[in-house]
């Protein structure tokens, strides 16, 4: 790999010298292209003192012109546009889930290059995670063609209770680990930077760092929400600052939206009887939200009475976060999006119910969104991890 990525402590790092290059970059990062004038305007910067950062980074490769922009009223030379150079390097973000493994590539310049499932056979253990993450990670280099030395990290999200600083697995219960020593085993494998976070951490992180819209809000709570399990996890943005929380637990909950045998339960005895032989409740290992909800469209009633109890749970949980932290954004990620139903109709709505009969003082309402992630929030989280050490290394947000 590139020298300059790997550091004595094995921290990805661009290995550059000074804060002010750093800041270029990141407005370079959010901006995607600017001229020489609108940096020193995004980063207060003088024109001078501008041109010598861009020689700077032109020089390490980590930057390069795109083309040219509109000149100004009274005419002249148009203006040398900026950007960051793809080429530069990529990143890989995996996320693990109880039977799959979801992984993508995102180049230098935040473009995602591939992203793949692997299915993973949880019930043989002991499960080699460090030996399957390699082989993942080398095929897909090797298929998009990719120069190895060019990895600049690999960030993986992981349920269960994590210390993200020693790269340790403290406790997942899905997958059946304890003080499993994920970074060591894969950076003695790999040779790479490794990180690894709590996936509805990293879910959270990835609505920062990559939120395909509006980026005012400051404190975002992230539901992770998976069919493969019925407990569902929040990741939480304070203040622009991914928690985690003193000893790395923030983010794993236990509380139970989707447990199939207990609704299963529920609508028989309810009178729906012929949900025993429902091929969406019966048919897999799990409720697929996209069959769930493709149901409920078509008026299937004994899904719908199913999607409402889940719904109601799902409500008085958000309803029970937003009275707590009193966000500015719910962001529901993991599975939940392949739901394709739209949230004011379903959710939005029993959500102001309770809040009306709750609290008669009001209550004002975050806006609530699906993840533009879907299903791969936690592996963008992943990449959000590496990229965030890259571009912020002396003031991470993990």
């Amino acid at each position: 790999m590139n020298e300059q990525t790997l550091q004595a402590n094995n921290q990805a790092s661009l290995d550059l010298k000074e804060n002010s290059h750093y800041r270029v970059l990141q407005a370079l990062r959010l901006n995607k292209e600017l001229s020489g004038a609108q940096l020193a305007r995004e980063t207060g910067y003088s024109a001078s003192t501008m041109v010598y950062i861009l020689r700077a980074l032109k020089n390490k490769n980590l930057i390069l012109t795109s083309g040219v922009g509109l000149s100004t009223g009274v005419g002249g030379k148009p203006p040398t546009l900026w950007q960051l150079n793809p080429d530069y390097g990529y990143v890989i973000g995996m996320e693990i889930t109880h039977y799959h493994l979801l992984s993508l590539v995102m180049d230098f310049s935040g473009h995602q290059l591939d992203h793949s499932v692997q299915e993973i056979d949880t019930n043989h253990h002991p499960v080699n995670w460090d030996e399957i993450i390699e082989k993942q990670a080398d095929r897909q280099i090797i298929a998009l063609g990719k120069d190895p030395s060019a990895c600049l990290g690999l960030g993986i999200a992981i349920t269960g209770i994590i210390n993200s600083e020693k790269g340790v697995v403290h406790y997942s219960r899905q997958l059946q680990l304890s003080s499993y020593p994920l970074k060591h085993l894969l950076e003695s494998r790999i040779k790479l930077p490794v990180i690894i976070l709590n996936d509805c951490n990293a879910g959270a992180l990835a609505m920062k760092w990559f939120p395909r819209s509006d980026n005012s809000c400051s404190t975002i709570v992230y539901f992770n929400i998976n069919e493969e399990t019925p407990e569902y996890g929040a990741g939480l943005i304070l203040q622009n600052q991914l928690y985690e929380g003193r000893s790395g637990s923030a983010g794993d909950l236990t509380s139970p939206l989707m447990d199939r045998n207990a609704l299963i339960k529920q609508a028989i005895e309810a009178g729906y009887s012929e949900i025993m032989h429902h091929p969406v409740f019966t048919e897999a290992k799990y409720i697929s939200f996209q069959a769930l909800g493709s149901a409920v469209q078509n008026g299937d009633e004994a899904a719908t009475f199913i999607f409402n109890h889940f719904i109601t749970s799902l409500a008085e949980e958000i309803v029970r976060i937003i009275a707590f932290i009193d966000p500015d954004c719910i962001v529901l990620g993991g599975d939940i999006p392949d739901l394709e139903l739209p949230l004011e109709s379903w959710l939005v709505s029993e959500i102001k119910e309770i809040v009306n009969t709750r609290f008669s003082y009001g209550l004002e309402l975050p806006h609530v969104q699906y993840s533009p992630h879907g299903r791969y929030s936690g592996a963008m989280g992943g990449t959000s991890t590496i990229f965030n050490e890259l571009f912020n290394p002396n003031q991470t947000d993990r």
